[in-house]
């Protein structure tokens, strides 16, 4: 047997595995997050015993020689392990195994982008194709009590991740003169970013507002995020301290990441010098929430602190709260605390009476 013909063998029981391991996820009453926690955790020892038995102990050492890479790798495959149990918790079966089909052109699609691979005509009529069953599935979603759209994102998230993991690069590679600045509004996730990059590059974080003139040439080693650069409010030496970092970590040409509240024209550094540089670095912006966004945001947020209301409260707060991420997180929070406090369920009732307490 050939090694192409191992590979379908073992890609078609890998199949055959995901659509038992769906309904076994589907009937088992804990919540999610327990039954991700004990699959992964199955998962990693049955291939640590197998490390083991086949490689032997020397095998394990691999894990210090793998690199940033090989770490930013292993959080991408990591995080689909529970992002599976909560697609499979959320909407249907059938919808996860079809969503988790289109990994295939995830990957054609990121090795386009990341890589510079031509696709080729087929592989783009496959792309065609795949995007319109992944649209009746979002538009049954809305539809069918068996399945649900949050759901759904959770399968599309499990397959970007495998195909972002097979395709990883580290863009930042590509930045102009290796810097980058990172703007939006209050508590849009900026710094949850910033921290990811960090991870990613094994870059130091630090905050603006603490930087001191005497430590920059020790601090100045190696790829940073630096935050809160908007925050910094015209003090003069916080902004001569971020200047010589800036022209320091130029001059050793080493990657760095600015982030900031507002738009970065509007970020309170009176040193000419500095702000010419600032607004003459490549800006990633994120914009306030639109009405495709706000259900998601709302969503994840909800997720995150293993809440899931249903629908009829997404609705009726998508009507009702203001179109910021400061909003979203405040009342998220809010009903989290008072759902905790009087021992309820979060329902509709619920949520108008902390929207009208809150007026």
């Amino acid at each position: 047997m050939t090694d192409t013909h191992k590979g379908l063998l073992y890609t078609f029981l890998g199949v055959l595995c995901v659509v038992p391991d769906s309904l076994f996820v589907r009937l088992i009453t804990a919540e999610p997050l327990v039954t991700a926690f004990w699959r992964s955790l199955i998962s990693g020892l049955v291939i640590s015993a197998g490390l083991l038995v086949f490689k032997g102990a020397p095998s394990f050492r691999n894990i210090l020689l793998m690199g940033k890479l090989g770490w930013a790798y292993c959080f991408l495959i990591g995080s689909t392990s529970p992002a599976f149990v909560m697609a499979v918790s959320q909407t249907s079966v059938a919808n996860v195994v079809f969503i988790f089909a289109s990994m295939p052109v995830f990957s054609a699609i990121f090795s386009s982008m990341f890589l510079g691979e031509h696709i080729s005509r087929r592989t783009g009529l496959t792309i065609v194709f795949v995007g319109v069953g992944l649209a009746i599935i979002a538009y049954g979603s809305g539809e069918n009590e068996l399945a649900n759209w949050t759901g759904d994102l959770w399968a599309v998230y499990v397959s970007e991740c495998n195909s972002m993991a097979v395709n990883l690069l580290g863009d930042w590679k590509n930045w102009p003169n290796l810097k980058h600045t990172l703007s939006g509004p209050p508590a849009s996730g900026k710094t949850h970013l910033g921290r990811i990059w960090a991870k990613q590059v094994n870059a130091s974080y630090i905050d603006a507002r603490t930087l001191k003139f005497s430590q920059i040439d020790e601090i100045a080693t190696g790829a940073m995020v630096i935050d809160n650069v908007s925050k910094i409010n015209s003090c003069n030496d916080l902004e001569e301290s971020l200047f010589h970092l800036h022209n320091l970590l130029q001059e050793r040409k080493l990657p760095f990441l600015l982030i900031g509240t507002g738009l970065t024209q509007f970020w309170k550094i009176s040193l000419s010098d500095l702000m010419s540089r600032i607004e003459g670095t490549r800006n990633a912006q994120i914009d306030e929430l639109d009405d495709q966004l706000f259900p998601l945001i709302m969503a994840k947020l909800f997720a995150d602190r293993q809440m899931y209301p249903s629908p009829d409260v997404f609705a009726y707060l998508n009507r009702r709260i203001e179109r910021s991420f400061l909003s979203v997180n405040s009342i998220v929070k809010k009903i989290d605390c008072v759902s905790i406090e009087e021992k309820r369920p979060i329902t509709r009732s619920l949520v108008s009476k902390i929207l009208k307490n809150e007026k």
